[in-house]
């Protein structure tokens, strides 16, 4: 069976409506909530269902052209060695970043009342441990791959004939959608990265091993006491040696991970639709 991809008029129209039914229900869903005075699970509740419900629309414009979940979400298997090769990248990626954060909310500091964000990621007990690991290092990563580097960067791919450009758009959407505009470069920059990975694997498994490891390192920091960073930190900044460390892991491991992972060939068996109706014929 052929892959098949739409417009990508029809999948630039189909993410933003995936976004805003996602987000609607959210919404909907915590101020319900919210009024009963289970303001926390309710806040969890519907961030969960939100971005589940992100690729409602999706799955079910995936059924109707007659393609399958595991092609049209990118979810091809990928080696062993890819995925051990890809630690170190990872910590590395981590450390670099929260520098990166702390550089930008220098001169773009988060004002306190959005600070409060944060209070999410606080656990304080085994449910909201099981929660807040489930949805925010899990489940969120795993929705969010499959709707960016699976669904939307997988067409622009095909449709734009142009590796850069389909992971750079794909990422400034990626940032958008999480609505923070003081960590918006930092998103950007993850998620052209993530967008590399995706495309270079043909799947989203290692870049959702990235996004995983990425949004755990945040959970723990977020639950550290205060003065376990005491050795990590320098003046407010991560320290300068383990900067370097972070640096040089991060470029032994991606050339560690460039030379057991060749690029992923393009699939020839491909049908560019321009009507939805076009896919009928290549229903199994």
């Amino acid at each position: 069976m052929p892959e098949i991809i739409p417009k990508t008029k029809t999948a630039v129209f189909l993410l933003i409506f995936s976004v805003i039914f996602g987000m609607t229900a959210a919404i909907l869903i915590t101020t319900v909530a919210a009024l009963e005075n289970y303001i926390d699970d309710a806040t969890y509740l519907g961030l969960l269902v939100g971005e589940g419900l992100m690729l409602l629309p999706v799955a079910k414009f995936c059924k109707r052209l007659g393609s399958s979940y595991h092609t049209f979400f990118r979810m091809k298997s990928v080696s062993l060695k890819s995925l051990v090769a890809i630690l170190p990248v990872g910590l590395g990626m981590v450390i670099i970043m929260d520098e990166l954060d702390r550089l930008v909310q220098m001169f773009f500091p988060i004002p306190e009342i959005f600070e409060q964000i944060n209070r999410i990621m606080t656990i304080d007990s085994i449910p909201s441990a099981i929660v807040i690991i489930g949805f925010i290092v899990i489940l969120g990563p795993l929705f969010e791959e499959m709707l960016f580097r699976g669904f939307f960067q997988r067409i622009l791919e095909y449709r734009l004939n142009d590796v850069t450009k389909a992971a750079l758009y794909s990422a400034l959407t990626f940032a958008l959608v999480h609505s923070n505009p003081w960590g918006i470069v930092q998103i950007y920059i993850i998620g052209v990265f993530l967008g590399y990975i995706a495309w270079r694997t043909g799947s989203i498994w290692i870049s959702l091993f990235l996004h995983m490891i990425n949004n755990g390192f945040a959970v723990l920091f977020s639950n550290l006491p205060d003065g376990a960073l005491s050795w990590y930190e320098f003046y407010g900044h991560t320290h300068p040696a383990l900067i370097v460390v972070a640096i040089v892991i991060f470029y032994l491991g991606m050339k560690w991970f460039i030379a057991v992972t060749p690029v992923t060939e393009r699939d020839e068996n491909i049908v560019f639709i321009e009507n939805i109706h076009d896919a009928s014929a290549f229903k199994s």
